[in-house]
């Protein structure tokens, strides 16, 4: 893995269609890693020197479904299904094979599975939002930009190319109904904010930004979510200032936790305040 100090002086910036291999070969401040600047510097270096985020079975299932909505013709070049549990010489067997063979392992049956996932996919043709964002477009766009000096990367689940362009991502979810609360807690605001950022200075033009949501359980509802400019304007200005931090530290070597060198103050939820918690109000209002 790169060193941080590996994206000081960048100079790409481009749109390109690499494949993701390739992708990953050119060091760059991602969206992904940047969220985690939300907690902490520290936070933050730990996931570039981790190579990202680890991996889960819903994480892998949403990059299947990705592919089965955007580039569905690569879907079976790219994964493959394993009936039974996950051990054993026989399973090792397999995982070799599909290793070699470039393909991810999905369960065959049950959550986050191959049945899930194909099933799943027939809710995207039902949906006449979900084809008209992906009756015409590319996707997969890598986007290269240099902010404060430092090289950064993304990519794009979608542009659509058909007037009007449209900058499309797509998330998975245990419930749309609670999916508000999703977007802000796991980062999706700044992650797109900086992707409608860079495309605009990339392509020249102000995409809207719309969201597929997709339900990853039984009955796969979905549906179509478009992202009001001032959620944008608060995501970057978020992201912004993460970026900055990050050169801060960078040039000095120092990646402080979250409470850097003072003490943490603890925030008293309203819920169990009770007589006995002098001063609880102060505490709250602290925080």
């Amino acid at each position: 893995m790169a060193e941080l100090r590996e994206i000081l002086g960048g100079t790409r910036s481009e749109i390109s269609s690499l494949s993701w291999d390739d992708y990953k070969r050119y060091p760059g401040l991602n969206p992904s890693t940047i969220k985690a600047g939300r907690e902490s510097m520290l936070a933050l270096k730990y996931v570039w020197d981790h190579g990202g985020l680890e991996d889960t079975p819903s994480m892998s299932w949403g990059r299947a479904m990705h592919t089965l909505l955007f580039e569905p013709s690569h879907f079976s070049e790219r994964y493959c299904a394993y009936e039974g549990r996950r051990a054993g010489n026989k399973y090792q067997e397999f995982a070799d094979e599909a290793q070699l063979l470039g393909k991810e392992i999905l369960p065959a049956h049950g959550p986050f599975s191959q049945e899930y996932a194909l099933n799943a996919s027939q809710q995207f043709l039902k949906n006449r939002l979900v084809q008209d964002l992906i009756v015409e477009g590319v996707a997969e766009q890598g986007l290269f930009v240099v902010e404060d000096g430092l090289q950064c990367r993304g990519r794009v689940d979608w542009i659509r190319t058909r007037e009007p362009h449209k900058l499309v991502d797509m998330k998975t979810t245990r419930s749309i109904r609670y999916f508000s609360n999703d977007f802000y807690r796991l980062g999706y605001d700044l992650q797109l904010s900086l992707y409608h950022r860079w495309l605009k200075r990339l392509m020249g033009a102000d995409l809207p930004v719309e969201v597929v949501v997709l339900e990853n359980h039984p009955p796969f509802d979905s549906v179509v979510i478009p992202i009001d400019p001032a959620v944008l304007h608060r995501g970057e200005r978020l992201g912004m200032d993460i970026i900055h931090r990050v050169k801060q530290c960078i040039l000095e070597d120092r990646w402080p936790g979250m409470a850097e060198d003072d003490l943490y103050v603890l925030n008293t939820p309203l819920w169990a305040m009770d007589d006995e918690l002098e001063g609880a109000e102060l505490i709250e209002g602290a925080a």
